[in-house]
């Protein structure tokens, strides 16, 4: 592993096993340090506020979805990068995708006060 990775992890949820091993293992021959959860309730157990990476998660599985996986995150650390992956997508999912970080980034926002000079 080169120098430039170092500590930074990727986690992969996915309950597709030949899946997450596939991008681990190409995100690993790329430099990268993986963690693997076949569920999203497994991965909640590992990711911590601060987790020094970013998480890749598919969006269709069982018990709790990616989509849920994603408000979690974003309730927890709304600073984690989050890819969401699915074979299923369309337009309407891209939008609701978007929405549980566009509301964490706004309310971790502190409305600022703007004074006029003359």
């Amino acid at each position: 592993m080169g120098l430039l990775f170092s500590g930074f992890r990727v986690a992969i949820i996915d309950d597709e096993k030949d899946i997450r091993e596939s991008i681990s293992q190409w995100l690993s021959l790329s430099g990268y340090e993986t963690d693997v959860f076949a569920d999203a309730d497994s991965a909640l157990e590992s990711l911590v506020p601060g987790y020094p990476g970013i998480v890749i998660t598919d969006i269709k599985m069982p018990g709790m979805d990616g989509m849920g996986l994603l408000k979690r995150l974003m309730w927890m650390d709304s600073t984690l990068p989050v890819v969401l992956i699915t074979g299923h997508g369309d337009v309407a999912m891209a939008v609701e995708a978007m929405r549980p970080a566009i509301a964490s980034r706004a309310q971790h926002t502190q409305p600022q006060t703007v004074q006029r000079t003359r």
